[in-house]
């Protein structure tokens, strides 16, 4: 692509936009390159998900002791009516992230109960992955129209102002939220909040706190390397032996996860089994591990509400409304301008 912002029109109710980006391969190197050469070495998260990553995390989302997923829907569910009736009239629905669109499809009914039309934005990184939710939605609800830009959300979110008009509901659904250090955070609601007036409204999923036993089941606290959660985690040096000419070993790595209960997080690790170098040759560098020594590859941070009402108060932003499931492990958290 030649252009920095290009529009292609598939049909009179889609629209796909997209942002010339730097090329990935460019942005993987010097990370991986800074993460494996810091102190504590660490790999930051979202390189977990490339295509293969996709699919083993729809396995660990299929386990049953896995319950974000499952309570998350469960609140869309039973809750898609309340939360759509705490709306300021007819609004455009954004989402950030396009994923498997089903708990999405539960809102966009609801809100076509109550509006003629609806106008969905979708902002994802993945063109392949939009364009495909894209044009699925656009083909079942005949008064829906669609927007999709293939971008980062800190590209993608700027755009909004240009392209929505009147009051709009931002779903940020999932549990990406928790992925990210609280002050990283804090600076992405901020950046949402600066594109927003008294009228919008945004709608967040948020892992609650809650009894240690309950975390340690869903994530595996276990040494079981054979577990969903460790294929995924290891698929991280699967990429970078692909994508870099690494030469990682997977037998030598164990996956480690734990809670830390003063962070309030679950902290998975990748563990060298023994001393050992490894070359990346894209890089090109050799890595030295010691025996035990982790890379970080992934958090998952769990919240209480008062701590979301202090995240809402930090990020400038009012907790209107919050609905839990049913064993109050999972929330949904309506947030708008202060």
């Amino acid at each position: 692509m030649n252009c920095k912002y290009c529009t292609t029109e598939e049909n009179e109710r889609l629209t796909l936009i997209e942002i010339e980006q730097e090329p990935e391969t460019e942005q993987f190197v010097e990370d991986v390159r800074q993460g494996l050469t810091s102190i504590p070495k660490r790999i930051p998260s979202h390189y977990l998900y490339d295509k293969a990553g996709y699919l083993l995390f729809e396995e660990v989302c299929g386990q049953p002791e896995y319950y974000l997923r499952a309570k998350e829907e469960e609140i869309v569910n039973e809750f898609a009516l309340p939360i759509i009736n705490h709306l300021p009239g007819k609004i455009a629905l954004i989402e950030l992230g396009s994923g498997n669109s089903k708990k999405t499809r539960t809102l966009i009914e609801a809100l076509l109960q109550k509006q003629t039309a609806l106008q969905y934005v979708t902002i994802d990184v993945s063109r392949e992955i939009l364009h495909k939710t894209s044009q699925s939605l656009v083909n079942d609800y005949p008064k829906l129209t669609v927007l999709g830009i293939a971008t980062t959300y800190e590209e993608g979110i700027p755009i909004l102002k240009e392209k929505v008009e009147g009051p709009k509901l931002i779903l940020w659904l999932g549990s990406s939220l928790g992925q990210m250090y609280r002050e990283d955070v804090i600076t992405f609601l901020r950046s949402i909040r600066s594109i927003m007036n008294d009228r919008d409204r945004i709608l967040i999923g948020i892992d609650m706190k809650k009894d240690e036993s309950i975390i340690a089941a869903a994530y595996g606290l276990t040494n079981d390397q054979d577990l969903p959660v460790a294929r995924f985690l290891k698929n991280i040096l699967v990429r970078i032996n692909r994508e870099l000419a690494g030469e990682f070993n997977l037998n030598q790595f164990e996956r480690h996860a734990t809670y830390n209960p003063l962070e309030g997080r679950i902290e998975a690790k990748l563990i060298s089994c023994q001393n050992q170098r490894v070359k990346v040759k894209a890089l090109p560098i050799t890595v030295e591990f010691h025996k035990n020594e982790a890379i970080d590859v992934n958090f998952s941070h769990k919240y209480s509400t008062e701590d979301i009402q202090t995240l809402a108060q930090e990020s400038d932003l009012e907790l209107q409304k919050q609905w839990l499931d049913a064993k109050q492990w999972f929330s949904i958290n309506l947030f708008r301008i202060r």
